[in-house]
């Protein structure tokens, strides 16, 4: 298992018809991976984010909603297939269609609560710097994000988290037939999803039943 550090989920609506049914499905998905874990429904926008004090868990809860408020028709997510990975934290998995207002959600969540702390801590003193020369930490810091954003970045929301691997045929069909009990038939082209919800920010470190909530926003 690796630690994400502290993390920025993207969740949806508490206690939405949704969250219910996403909550259900990871709980009741356990018992076919004997080293499965539960944890909340949420989409991961970026990982590795530092923080230490409740003004840097407060500002990046604040950022975050005042980026998503600037769609003006509501922050829409749409949900697709299952998939299945060979990764811990992407064993069984729905897709997150990546529409461009959630990638670049996920660039300014990057952009702003990672790279560009660690180029303000790796100046010599960001601060004191002219005009141009923060103009340039900037622009390199909002390309490297895009690429990010481009190359890396894969939204999901996660149904189990496992070590065990390949996942077998008859655990498939039984995950598939339990996925269109609780979505309905063709869920996957349906319109599953939801729209706007909640970020919360979670340090992500250590066994998966210690992750610690340091903050949430509705928005």
């Amino acid at each position: 298992m690796t630690n994400l550090g502290t993390s920025l989920w993207l969740q949806p609506p508490r206690n939405s018809p949704i969250w219910q049914q996403l909550a259900t499905t990871i709980q009741g998905l356990k018992p076919i991976f004997s080293d499965s874990e539960n944890f909340e429904p949420h989409i991961t926008l970026t990982s590795n984010i530092s923080v230490n004090t409740q003004g840097q868990v407060d500002f990046v809860l604040d950022r975050a909603v005042a980026a998503a408020k600037c769609v003006p028709q509501g922050f829409q997510i749409h949900l697709s297939s299952v998939k299945y990975g060979s990764r811990f934290f992407k064993k069984v998995y729905l897709q997150v269609e990546p529409t461009p207002e959630l990638l670049s959600l996920a660039r300014i969540c990057r952009e702003d609560f990672v790279y560009m702390p660690e180029a303000m801590s790796q100046a010599r003193n960001y601060q004191a710097m002219s005009a141009e020369e923060r103009q340039k930490i900037d622009t390199q810091v909002g390309q490297r994000a895009a690429e990010w954003t481009r190359n890396e970045y894969d939204p999901h929301v996660s149904l189990v988290y496992s070590d065990l691997y390949p996942v077998e045929d008859a655990d498939r069909r039984t995950i598939e037939t339990r996925l269109e009990d609780t979505f309905g038939s063709g869920y996957d082209e349906s319109g599953l999803g939801w729209k706007n919800g909640r970020f919360a920010l979670v340090r992500c470190e250590g066994p998966v039943d210690e992750w610690e909530v340091l903050g949430v926003r509705d928005f």
